[in-house]
């Protein structure tokens, strides 16, 4: 059985589903009104700039496209770094690991009295 946290999580997962799907519904509508009144059609104008750049063009898809990109924005990192031991440690995605080399080094010249940038 779900407790409270639980399901106040999936009501914001599930609304935040919908306004994705009608964010994007909304978006179309009003680009092809826009095109319209500059008299051209905004799916011809997009489908010919896809087939230029070899790409798939399907209006429809958008919204799978914006849960796509909404889902990997939001999923939990494959692993994490952290760095210190203590309650300020800093804990990173592997995204962050890469640069956080850099910024410890400039972080403890910082520490040292020297200056950030030297």
């Amino acid at each position: 059985m779900l407790d409270v946290y639980q399901i106040s999580i999936v009501n914001t997962y599930i609304a935040m589903i919908s306004f994705i799907k009608i964010f994007c519904e909304k978006y179309i509508e009003k680009q092809r009104a826009n095109c319209q009144i500059e008299g051209f059609s905004w799916d011809e104008s997009r489908a010919s700039l896809a087939k230029e750049l070899s790409l798939d063009f399907s209006p429809n898809s958008f919204y799978e496209l914006a849960m796509d990109f909404y889902k990997s924005a939001t999923r939990e990192p494959l692993f994490t770094c952290r760095f210190g031991s203590d309650d300020d440690a800093y804990v990173c995605d592997g995204i962050m690991s890469d640069i956080i080399g850099l910024w410890t080094k400039r972080t403890r010249w910082n520490e040292r009295g020297r200056d950030f940038w030297q």
